[in-house]
């Protein structure tokens, strides 16, 4: 998938934090608030470690870019996804005096964790990471914290380890919740608890091991659970805690197997209408296996927008999907890292939800939007796809051959040699009467007219070559 990155250069000499709805919003509790004052100490000796002296900006000298940050990928160059956000992070770094170096992993978790180590060996100044594993980086991380190297998680938060400085990612609680709101609003909610009407639901999520995916998760069910409660909304699979919803590692074919058992043991003879996910990717096999249980309106939700999702939307399909642009979340990192190494405190969103199991995590969120059938056309619009590569397949129907028409013939009897003669009786027959003449013969039959022949074939060729 090959999006357009012409936009993305064109906005880029300006900062599009704010604009982007990242790390804007400050959460005005009172436990952030305690949480912000005690990560106050280790601010400041995280933030004193880097900068570039009291003017506290980048410069380049001798056409140098002044710092040099190492940036770890999950998948490998040819992912279309990775490989655009390494590209807008570099641009956005670049433009900032900063040098990325990008590393792709492959999906293996120990090459990544070499990767890590290798580069503590040079001098680079900042670490990005987004992880293969979030648990393998625990031991090496070490290192980078020993050495007062900053971490910057990004997309997924990394675990078991007090050397992340900051996590960059979409607040997945809040789309929890929105996904939750989109459900209530479209399949009314809440006129079916006022007149004890009943809606069927099920979930398949991403993998439990993800923390993102608790937080989806638990944004969801806040908005849900009273509509549970009450039996407006029943989960006949009997499947209603995170660790029963979540797929490991967020296989789609895996998720496909579970819905389909989900089908044969729950759903006999009833009808699955609201089907939650967490990734578009889970979505798309879902239908594969809804369609062939012959379940054609089951709500979808997925996460991500993935062209194949939008493609179904465009031909019609019910559904939504949570739009988190990837370029978005890169220029936030890149933003991030660059306020950072200037000798400024990036903006936080974020000081008391986000913990690794070691410590809480100063976390930089950014906003997501949903879409669906009626607002598609704005990722054309924003050039996140161009109008061809989502624009719906088109089905093939088979065009009804004419019938033909068949021509009655009537045999013609070979002529012989020698006609015999015939014998004149005349004067044996006695004359017609005039009763006689006016008389039908009574060995005649009527024949089919040709016009009830095509009045035939219409019926089964339709109107106009369509289908009656």
């Amino acid at each position: 998938m090959k999006k357009r990155i012409a936009l993305l250069i064109l906005a880029s000499s300006v900062c599009l934090l704010s604009a982007a709805g990242c790390g804007g919003k400050k959460t005005e509790s009172g436990d952030q608030t305690a949480a912000a004052k005690q990560e106050t100490a280790q601010e400041a000796a995280d933030d004193g470690s880097a900068g570039t002296g009291e003017t506290g900006e980048l410069s380049a000298e001798n056409g140098q870019l002044a710092h040099k940050v190492s940036v770890f990928l999950p998948a490998g160059p040819a992912d279309p996804r990775w490989s655009e956000d390494a590209e807008i992070l570099t641009l956005q770094l670049e433009q900032a005096g900063i040098d990325a170096e990008v590393l792709y992993a492959d999906e293996d978790a120990d090459l990544q964790a070499r990767q890590i180590s290798e580069q503590l060996d040079t001098p680079t100044e900042a670490l990005v990471i987004a992880p293969v594993d979030p648990y393998a980086l625990t031991e090496v991380l070490q290192g980078a914290g020993d050495a007062s190297i900053p971490v910057f998680s990004y997309d997924r938060l990394v675990m078991d380890t007090d050397s992340v400085t900051y996590f960059i990612n979409y607040n997945l609680r809040e789309i929890g919740q929105k996904v939750a709101e989109n459900l209530v609003s479209v399949e009314q909610l809440q006129e079916a608890q006022e007149n004890h009407e009943n809606r069927t639901i099920e979930f398949l999520l991403g993998s439990p091991d993800e923390i993102e995916e608790l937080f989806f998760f638990n944004g969801v069910m806040e908005v849900l659970q009273p509509y549970l409660d009450d039996g407006t909304l029943s989960i006949l699979s009997g499947r209603d805690t995170f660790e029963e919803t979540a797929v490991m590692n967020g296989d789609p074919a895996e998720a496909g197997r579970t819905l389909a058992q989900i089908l044969e043991d729950s759903y006999k003879g009833t009808n699955l209408q609201i089907l939650c996910t967490s990734g578009d990717a889970i979505a798309a096999e879902a239908r594969k296996v809804l369609s062939d249980a012959s379940i054609r309106s089951c709500y979808v939700t997925g996460i991500g927008c993935q062209a194949d999702m939008i493609k179904s939307m465009a031909a019609g399909n019910d559904g939504v999907s949570v739009f988190m642009d990837n370029r978005t979340l890169a220029e936030t990192c890149a933003s991030a890292v660059s306020s950072y190494l200037s000798g400024e405190k990036p903006e936080v969103s974020d000081y008391a939800q986000y913990d690794n199991g070691t410590k809480i995590i100063r976390t930089i969120t950014c906003e997501a939007g949903l879409i669906d059938k009626d607002n598609y056309q704005m990722l054309i619009d924003n050039g996140y796809y161009t109008e061809e590569e989502i624009a719906p397949d088109l089905l093939v129907t088979a065009t009804p051959m004419p019938t033909p028409v068949v021509e009655l013939a009537t045999p013609s009897p070979e002529p012989s040699e020698e006609p015999e003669p015939v014998p004149d009786t005349t004067g044996d027959r006695a004359p017609a009467s005039a009763e006689d003449e006016g008389a039908e013969s009574p060995d005649t039959e009527d024949e089919p007219a040709v016009t009830d022949l095509f009045e035939t074939a219409s019926v089964f060729g339709g109107k106009n070559g369509e289908e009656a």
